[in-house]
């Protein structure tokens, strides 16, 4: 039963990355070493936070049960530096096709990237307990809603690294970055009022799909002018 629970966890957390891949076009262009590529930089971005973090943000005691939210608003305003990979990788990696594949081969590089070094562990050593716990089917399916979210961050970055993008979308694209920035700060705060883990997830998923579906609008009435 444990083994069953955890396969069936791994399942919901990766086996949507590789539909994604295998049935775009990312394998007629040989994607994979890009994606990959982009999850290096993941892993090179954390690191800088990481150090930034250690350096400028000690973390400091609080009452238990209490969180610090000025201190967690500025550890957040950190994930500038996701933002500021993000453009870096989009301005260098090279994928042929159309703007919409080198979107998938970031969004899922980075994505992949940022689930196997915070989830992989968890559900390994968690996952396959003795006792069948609804939270870990809980994470796999926030990663469902992670993935989504590095999508449509990076179509956000691909719309900012154009341009000719229209005027009128740029306050668009600059809240939609805005929001990616502090999206960890807001669902902070949220989870202290909604104390139900399966409403805050299903909010975490109206939000992130409604900031998905604003985004392919910009990218349609990019692309399509």
């Amino acid at each position: 039963m444990t083994l069953f629970h955890f396969g069936n966890c791994m399942a919901l957390s990766y086996v949507p990355y590789f539909i994604i891949y295998r049935y775009s076009s990312l394998p007629e262009y040989n994607a994979l070493w890009k994606c990959l590529r982009v999850g290096m930089a993941y892993l090179t971005t954390q690191a800088l936070k990481m150090v930034v973090l250690a350096t400028f943000f000690p973390s400091g005691e609080s009452p238990i049960g209490q969180v610090d939210y000025p201190a967690e608003a500025m550890k957040a305003s950190m994930d500038f530096l996701d933002l500021v990979g993000l453009s870096l990788v989009m301005k260098h990696l090279r994928v042929s096709g159309q703007g919409e594949l080198k979107i998938l081969a970031v969004g899922l590089g980075w994505g992949c990237a940022e689930l196997i070094t915070t989830q992989l562990l968890p559900l390994w050593f968690q996952a396959r307990g003795l006792e069948f716990s609804w939270r870990y089917v809980q994470l796999s399916l926030d990663s469902n809603v992670g993935l989504i979210h590095h999508l449509s961050t990076a179509a956000v970055m691909w719309l900012w690294s154009r341009t000719d993008l229209n005027q009128k979308f740029v306050p668009v694209v600059l809240t939609l970055m805005v929001l990616s920035i502090y999206r960890s700060f807001i669902f902070l705060v949220l989870t202290q009022v909604v104390k139900n883990a399966w409403l805050m997830l299903a909010g975490k998923f109206l939000a992130t799909s409604a900031v998905g579906v604003i985004t392919l609008s910009l990218f349609l009435a990019t692309t399509t002018r």
